[in-house]
């Protein structure tokens, strides 16, 4: 996983999308804002229903 600054994703965003591709997750900001993972278009839908479930895990919200 690899950090970025908001300020080096604006300035070298292909560069980052080339570190997506090479390693799957990239985190902006210092303190954790963005997630950025690379995803297929066949898994979209159940990547996002397990994202929205740990958010919602995370607020103490079971569903």
């Amino acid at each position: 996983m690899k950090f970025v600054s908001v300020r080096h994703l604006r300035q070298r965003s292909s560069e980052i999308w080339g570190l997506l591709r090479e390693e799957g997750d990239v985190i902006s900001n210092g303190k954790p804002i963005a997630l950025l993972s690379d995803i297929d278009e066949n898994s979209l839908e159940e990547y996002l229903r397990n994202a929205r479930r740990l958010r919602a895990q995370s607020r103490g919200v079971y569903i």
